[in-house]
């Protein structure tokens, strides 16, 4: 059962990945958040050393992530209202991944804390804002009833991406960590000198270890290689990006042709408002929205605090460099993806608030328990190795499995909505025979339905 289950979620994560790169509208910014986020993975275990060998105290480590997530914050809302407003417009997505390149550039050439500072600055504008962007690109181009596939499917992109970038990383590191102790490896520049021509070295990696190469400067080159991933998408998607051959969407037709999107909305509010009383749920947010977004809110923060102290919390109590770090997000990685086959179908049948509210519970639970778990077992480095890697996981599926029991009747989606979403797009797009024209999937017609449905 759990098998089948598996295969059928990676034929249509892989169906999904074909057609993103099918269809004229969606190939570019696919493939930049793709680059994008295989360049990061690659630093993405020794950022916060590279902070901390720049000179960074574990406060200003902290304070960088801040500034990262603040600008975010105010910046998404921003391009998602330029992305709806111009009907699903690529300036968005341009300008986060040019400021992806900027913001990695900067803080890869820092020679101070000011300069991760202003790298973090700019990394708010776009390496933060990058997925939001093209997430909501997507969506503007997708069937209604579609969008919670789309959304899994990117996820699982991701999470491979970054699997493979960071278990390159750990065994380069793993490299030197045969070699050399944990304590030298930390401190001793000559420790770092290496064999030259593994197969699994990149060769920049491997000239400068032949070359007496010190640790923060394999950290300053592997922070420095995430620039030209960007800059390569961003590239190839400034070039595509001309007004004859993606031009932004216009308005949908008038409703005798095109029935707008929003007409789904008023049900799902008088059926609430109906259910708090006969009130009109015109004014207010209903009780599943708000419970949903502080749901979110709590997982947003209990990941970035996790994120932050972490790789401080394991060097600290138990020595840890970036090798180690790097199998514990390789670990974490691994059983993200495996949660990502089953999380779609837990949504469609209890709801997606459901989903979010037992993530959030769980990940808060981890924060809290984590740390005890680990200190018990720092006799065996390896055992505490294992356990920080797949407790996060093994807690946030239990948790979510027993919170989202309560929700199956109070967040169950509404019964017809997500079910006739096909039919009605097939309704009000006939069949009519012939190729798939490009100039109808910019209109958002029978080809961009096809992207995302069977």
């Amino acid at each position: 059962m759990v098998a089948a289950l598996f295969l059928t979620s990676l034929r249509d994560n892989g169906r999904l990945a074909a057609r993103f790169c099918s269809a004229p509208v969606l190939r570019l910014p696919v493939l930049l958040l793709w680059v994008a986020v295989f360049g990061g993975s690659l630093h993405a275990p020794c950022t916060t050393f590279f902070y901390l060998s720049v000179g960074a105290s574990q406060e200003q480590v902290g304070n960088i992530s801040a500034i990262i997530s603040v600008v975010s914050m105010l910046t998404v809302p921003l391009y998602g209202h330029f992305i709806d407003a111009t009907a699903g417009a690529l300036e968005a997505v341009a300008a986060a991944g040019f400021c992806c390149a900027l913001g990695c550039a900067v803080r890869a050439a820092a020679l101070s804390v000011a300069w991760l500072y202003a790298g973090s600055l700019v990394l708010g504008f776009g390496a933060a804002s990058l997925l939001p962007s093209v997430l909501s690109h997507l969506s503007s181009h997708c069937a209604p009833d579609e969008k919670r596939k789309v959304v899994a499917a990117v996820a699982f992109q991701t999470s491979l991406l970054r699997l493979d970038g960071q278990s390159r990383r750990c065994k380069m590191l793993n490299q030197y960590f045969d070699r050399c102790s944990l304590s030298r490896l930390c401190h001793d520049p000559e420790c770092t000198r290496g064999t030259v021509g593994k197969s699994l070295y990149p060769p920049t990696v491997a000239v400068l270890a032949a070359a007496g190469a010190s640790l923060e400067l394999q950290y300053r080159v592997m922070m420095g290689v995430c620039p030209f991933f960007c800059v390569a998408g961003w590239v190839a998607l400034s070039l595509r990006r001309k007004r004859s051959a993606l031009a932004p969407v216009p308005p949908p037709p008038t409703p005798t042709s095109l029935a707008p999107a929003p007409e789904l909305a008023p049900p799902l509010k008088q059926e609430v408002g109906a259910a708090k009383g006969g009130q009109s749920g015109g004014a207010s947010w209903p009780p599943v929205f708000v419970a949903t977004a502080a749901a979110i809110a709590a997982t947003a923060a209990a990941r970035q605090s996790g994120a932050v102290l972490w790789p401080l919390y394991l060097r600290d109590g138990f020595e840890w460099g970036a090798a180690q770090f790097a199998g514990a997000l390789l670990a974490e990685n691994l059983a993200s993806i495996g949660a990502l086959f089953f999380l779609p179908r837990v949504a469609q049948h209890y709801g997606a608030a459901a989903v979010a509210v037992g993530r959030a519970f769980a990940y808060l639970g981890v924060l809290s328990s984590l740390g005890t778990a680990v200190g018990s077992l720092a006799t065996h480095l390896y055992a505490a190795h294992a356990t920080a890697a797949l407790l996060p996981a093994a807690v946030a599926l239990a948790s979510s499995a027993l919170l989202l029991l309560p929700f199956q009747g109070a967040l169950a989606p509404a019964p017809g909505v997500a079910a006739d979403g096909k039919e009605r797009c097939e309704a009000e797009w006939p069949e009519e025979g012939g190729g798939v024209d490009e100039r109808a999937a910019l209109l958002r017609t029978k080809a961009t339905v096809r992207v995302f449905t069977e």
